[in-house]
């Protein structure tokens, strides 16, 4: 059972972070990491803007198309470096920090 320290401490945290990613990796296994999360993350926006096409036709969707062509140019950044090093192995730590807000 939780003490009322630590129920309090729950509360007052801001920030939470969540080890991602974190190890050794050949080309093809970060290549494979990377274009899931990536992907993912893309097709969540594709859903999100269909979403908001949906419900109005006229929305501005400007912002998230910009996010997604964000996405699609780190994407191909990624393998971009990954292909340019086939033969080396990747050391990667992705973290993400959830912060309210």
């Amino acid at each position: 059972m939780q003490t009322e320290i630590q129920q309090s401490e729950k509360i007052k945290k801001q920030t939470e972070v969540v080890q991602l990613v974190k190890g050794e990796f050949t080309a093809t296994q970060i290549g494979e990491v990377m274009s899931s999360l990536l992907e993912e993350k893309i097709n969540f926006n594709k859903v999100k803007k269909l979403q908001i096409w949906e419900e109005n036709h006229q929305s501005d969707l400007a912002l998230i198309n910009e996010r997604i062509y964000q996405l699609e140019g780190e994407k191909r950044k990624v393998e971009e470096f990954i292909n340019a090093h086939p033969q080396k192995s990747f050391s990667v730590n992705g973290t993400i920090e959830i912060t309210l807000s």
